[in-house]
């Protein structure tokens, strides 16, 4: 019997859409075809995927354009879609050195965001309408590498399906949304931390981790996704290597710099004293009129944390084979965005790293985008609508393309929750020979399940 292994299929061989799409590159894979893995190909793929990263962000310029030669007043920055957070930054960021947390500084984003700022804020004009521009054009550049930076790092971390990183450079929620604002600086550090994990550098995935968290939280949660998965692979210590850095790094640097500047601890507090915002399920009630109350509303939010881990810990654990990574992933963060007090157009960037390492059919890719699409067109009409009531879109139609939007990413978590309860799990043969289902596995590769959990039907 042979113990060579079998080269995994191509997405065109297991995706219908994949398949489609491949007709313009010369159809899928033949069955004489050299394997896709080889480096040649790999480099031929990742230039493909580049290019197509670069002019997703191109695309979501132009779509913004009107503001960036008008610019940003209201109304018309709503019924041209063209909103961005980059010129409000403008007037935050003193054109002089320094982090924006002084006394009295208007920047309510968490440390890693302000030091991104503080970068581009060094290469633009010092004031007036032409900073605004200095400002979106600066992080339009900057989103262009840190996409690129994220395709190739999670097209490194699928080692045997680098084509799952095409939905990072061809997912059409970066063209509406990657130049809302800077999440895509949270976005790529967590790419590259699990791209270091993958590679079974612990210590370094904790440190870039660490530095995630620092400009968005919800890299704690794949933290903690890691730590399951590790249970039941039996690499706590691995894990807890990685953890602990993260931890030290973020305190550590939160620490030395809330010393000098507390207003760097603002967005935290802040967040206490929020009440429901727009995309929030909670919003729905502000529409009729019947708002969450405050101390209910931030229960609410810490129980869905609370909520998503505990679904996600059951995934990780009673799935039958070990899940991947991003699987455990999206369910988690999904449920924490539909039951937190925001969910903001730019905060769908989290998934899409996450939907390229679980390996999900480019369907549920696709419908998924197709609501963050429409429920992007409907949040600026009816913000516009608040400024020009004869140009308004209805509070209860822009409740329904909320709904709309908070199915889609239901549909984007069961599909990543069925494909890891439906995974067969590995026969002896397959565990002899080593082979592993995920792709950012690093420590867990083929590893023996530790701890599993078993429910009767």
């Amino acid at each position: 019997m042979s113990s060579i292994a079998t080269p995994p299929p191509a997405p065109a061989e297991s995706d219908t859409i994949a398949r489609l799409a491949t007709g313009a590159l010369g159809g899928p894979r033949g069955r004489y075809a050299v394997s896709p893995l080889s480096r040649a190909s790999r480099l031929l793929l990742a230039g493909f995927l580049c290019l197509g990263a670069s002019l997703a962000v191109l695309l979501g310029f132009l779509q913004k354009s009107y503001c960036l030669r008008y610019g940003w007043g209201a109304p018309q920055v709503y019924f041209k879609a063209c909103y961005s957070d980059l010129p409000a930054y403008a007037g935050t960021i003193p054109p002089s050195g320094g982090l924006p947390y002084a006394s009295g500084s208007a920047l309510s984003e968490p440390l890693g965001t302000g030091v991104a700022l503080r970068f581009l804020a060094a290469f633009v004009p010092s004031d007036g309408f032409a900073r605004q521009q200095g400002m979106f054009a600066a992080w339009a550049i900057a989103a262009a590498v840190l996409l690129v930076l994220t395709t190739v790092v999670t097209l490194a971390t699928c080692r045997a399906h680098p084509a799952w990183a095409a939905h990072v450079a061809l997912s059409p929620i970066i063209v509406t949304a990657a130049l809302v604002s800077v999440d895509l600086v949270g976005v790529a550090l967590t790419s590259v931390a699990l791209w270091l994990w993958s590679s079974r550098r612990p210590t370094a995935a904790g440190v870039v981790l660490g530095l995630a968290i620092t400009t968005r939280t919800y890299p704690v949660l794949v933290l903690v996704v890691l730590g399951v998965l590790a249970m039941r692979a039996g690499v706590m210590r691995r894990w807890a290597r990685t953890a602990g850095v993260a931890i030290v790094t973020t305190v550590l640097l939160l620490g030395v710099v809330a010393v000098f500047l507390p207003g760097v601890l603002t967005p935290y507090l802040a967040w206490l004293g929020a009440s429901a915002q727009l995309g929030s399920p909670w919003y729905l009630a502000t529409l009729a009129a019947k708002p969450v109350p405050l101390g209910v509303l931030t229960l609410a939010a810490m129980i869905g944390w609370v909520l998503a881990v505990g679904v996600g810990a059951l995934v990780a654990l009673a799935a039958p084979a070990r899940p991947r990574i991003g699987e455990v992933a999206i369910v988690v963060v999904v449920l924490v965005l539909v039951t937190g007090k925001s969910l903001p157009p730019q905060s769908s960037l989290w998934l899409i790293p996450l939907v390229a390492l679980a390996g999900l059919p480019w369907r549920d890719h696709l419908v998924w985008a197709a609501t963050e699409i429409c429920y992007f067109v409907a949040v600026w009409l009816y913000l516009g609508g608040l400024d020009d009531v004869t140009a308004a879109l209805p509070a209860s139609w822009y409740g329904v393309f909320l709904v709309l939007r908070v199915g889609g990413l239901l549909w984007l978590a069961a599909a990543a929750t069925r494909q890891a309860m439906t995974r067969a799990p590995h026969s002896a043969l397959d565990a002899a020979l080593g082979r592993e289902d995920d792709d950012a596995a690093g420590p867990m590769h083929a590893r023996r399940d530790a701890v599993v959990v078993r429910y009767e039907r």
